[in-house]
């Protein structure tokens, strides 16, 4: 079978219907050689790694001359006569050619299919009651859907700010529990111990085990300072439920006459506790990974936290030199539509709605989704003008979180994808 489509910038449409039913071969017909071309090959690396032998070519026409789309189809349909015809995307002038076309060739009895991305169904628009047959679901990875965008994602083991991967077992799931029960008691004790717990880090000492820090308290105190924390370094009252939680072991020691010592229980409790936002973006995570159906299975085929993304793929190692990057706090995949979710557990800038609306458009164009997790959003000072932005961008705004119980912000999570 060859399968033409009519390129989009969109790059779920030009493939969704390789991975529902994978052709010999799909021809994309568009106006730029070269970019034809770009694509065609990451097309072809793509479904081979994931077992698929598909050739993909590409035919270039003027997308304003409807004679010439029609021509380049007749060409098409002349050396492959299998030819089905995809018009899930494409300009409004691809699509009069396909129907010029279907119209003057009628004899052959062109076949024409459309898929509905979000929903995965696929519909019969040559109206012969025939339809292609999905022998896959449509659905794929996070990091497949980054480098289909022309992007890769970076992790730990490239560079150590990278995207690390959790080990969502039972026994951290309960502490993420935990920890996002203390943090919702008093976000604001929560962020300002946790910048703290940081803080810590940064001047630990290299010859301890790397659950154990061991930090000189002036040091921890200077940072603290200049970065426009004054007053107490710890909250003893929140410590005690960090340790009656077993997430700090009792061994935590702090008096002005010696180092502060913090034992953590293992290392996924510390990263999610020397960094301030870090359990607002577990307790997402968490609740996107149990996510289910009625029927059972997950509402999202993929969920990824703390995803750092290289925009053109070109990985830098080198710490003196970044090129275009984006941290996005939780990535959600629903079939072949990303849901980008950003998650402020303390203020909230307009910065960080641009940043949210650039990586969406680049990385899932037009069916992607973009959501905004921000408990502190209510009662800020630009609140108005913040709600007002982001119905403008299409950001979904989930806020008011610290007074839900955990039934209510799972729910939210999961009807996430279906939301406007």
């Amino acid at each position: 079978m060859t399968l033409i489509e009519f390129f989009e910038s969109s790059i779920v449409e030009n493939i969704c219907t390789s991975i529902a039913h994978a052709p010999d071969r799909v021809i994309l017909i568009g106006e730029q050689n070269k970019l034809l071309q770009k694509h065609a090959k990451r097309y072809r690396e793509f479904f081979l790694e994931h077992g698929y032998d598909i050739e993909f070519l590409w035919r270039s026409v003027d997308k304003n001359k409807v004679e010439t789309i029609i021509k380049a189809l007749e060409a098409i349909f002349e050396e492959y006569p299998d030819s089905i015809i995809d018009v899930t995307g494409g300009a409004d002038l691809y699509l009069f050619s396909a129907g010029v076309f279907c119209e003057r060739y009628r004899d052959r009895n062109v076949q024409v299919h459309y898929i509905n991305i979000r929903s995965g169904a696929t519909y019969d628009c040559d109206l012969d009651g025939e339809k292609i047959i999905e022998n896959n679901p449509l659905q794929f990875s996070v990091d497949d859907n980054i480098r289909l965008y022309g992007g890769k994602i970076v992790y730990d083991d490239e560079r150590p700010e990278g995207t690390h991967l959790w080990d969502l077992n039972e026994d951290f799931k309960r502490d993420i529990r935990a920890m996002w029960e203390i943090c919702r008691e008093d976000r604001g004790l929560w962020n300002w111990q946790m910048e703290v717990l940081g803080a810590a880090e940064l001047f630990r000492d290299p010859s301890k085990g790397p659950l154990e820090t061991v930090a000189p308290r002036s040091n921890v105190s200077t940072h603290m300072e200049h970065s426009g924390y004054n007053g107490y370094l710890f909250r003893f009252s929140l410590i005690k439920k960090l340790i009656g939680a077993g997430l700090i072991l009792p061994s935590f020691e702090f008096d002005n006459s010696r180092p502060i010592r913090i034992e953590y229980k293992n290392e996924q409790v510390k990263r999610c506790l020397t960094k301030s936002g870090q359990i607002l973006e577990m307790i997402v995570y968490l609740a996107a990974c149990e996510a289910r159906e009625k029927n059972g299975l997950p509402t999202y085929n993929d969920v990824m936290t703390g995803v750092f993304i290289d925009w053109d793929g070109d990985i830098h190692t080198e710490d003196s030199y970044h090129d275009a990057e984006n941290e996005v706090d939780v990535i959600l995949m629903r079939g072949m539509v990303p849901i980008f979710v950003s998650c402020k557990n303390g203020g909230v800038s307009v910065q960080e709605l641009y940043k949210l609306q650039s990586v969406a458009n680049k990385f899932g164009g037009k069916y992607a989704k973009k959501v905004l997790i921000a408990p502190a959003l209510k009662g800020h000072e630009n609140e108005t003008a913040l709600r007002e932005r982001c119905r403008d961008m299409q950001i979904q705004i989930i806020d008011d979180i610290e007074n839900w119980d955990e039934t209510r912000l799972f729910n939210a999570i999961k009807t996430l994808w279906s939301s406007n």
